[in-house]
């Protein structure tokens, strides 16, 4: 099954990145992304405080960043 946005976290940085709901995400920085449990990998992966993701909205093929932010530990 191909990664499609099917919603969103309220507040999360996915919302205020441009995706909307139904657009497939094709690309995680140049990586193919086959499923949404791989894309999840490579978003775990990323160490840069940002991700590149190339999508397909329809016809079109868009690129967007995702602008992460830092996970706040039970610590804290």
């Amino acid at each position: 099954m191909k990664a499609k946005v099917g919603g969103f976290v309220k507040d999360f940085p996915a919302e205020a990145s441009g995706l909307k709901i139904g657009d497939e995400i094709a690309e995680l920085n140049g990586k193919k992304v086959d499923n949404w449990q791989h894309m999840t990998m490579l978003i775990f992966e990323n160490k840069s405080p940002e991700f590149y993701l190339k999508i397909r909205r329809g016809n079109e093929d868009l690129n967007l960043v995702v602008h992460t932010k830092p996970v706040e530990s039970a610590d804290e």
